[in-house]
């Protein structure tokens, strides 16, 4: 009895222990291969858009823009590159994004103005300019950012 209270003990304390920007995080799943933020995620509020920077060292960077009449509406809002935008990659040129003719959605699950947090989720196909794509899903937000 006293192992496992121990053991619950220590969990608890490394749950409390954990890293700020382990809570904050962009996660997704692109062709079934997971993907994760890693360290912190640089998020700006703008005059126009929500614009989220997620990177990991090994993998390809995610970028989320997110229209400012829309990031604080809890809603479902097309992923389209005309009102909210989504980059797989580091440019256009290189990358995979959101097309009008075939938009992905992005949800606003929960927003916190005072401490400007905003968590959601986001599914899509994602194109290169070459015409191949990327199926995006299981995509989850949860930031914090500065204005």
């Amino acid at each position: 009895m006293k192992q496992v209270r121990a053991f619950l003990i220590l969990g608890a304390l490394s749950l409390l222990a954990c890293n700020a920007s382990d809570q904050y995080a962009v996660t997704a799943r692109i062709d079934g291969m997971e993907w994760m933020s890693k360290g912190a995620v640089p998020a700006i509020l703008t005059v126009n858009s929500l614009l989220i920077n997620a990177s990991n060292p090994t993998q390809t960077p995610i970028a989320i823009s997110i229209n400012s009449s829309m990031y604080n509406v809890i809603a479902t809002h097309p992923l389209d590159s005309v009102q909210n935008a989504f980059l797989y990659g580091s440019s256009l040129s290189t990358g995979y994004y959101a097309k009008p003719s075939n938009p992905g959605q992005i949800t606003i699950l929960e927003v916190d103005a005072n401490e400007k947090r905003v968590k959601g989720s986001f599914e899509l196909m994602a194109y290169s300019a070459s015409g191949d794509s990327v199926h995006v899903t299981d995509g989850t937000f949860n930031i914090v950012y500065q204005e």
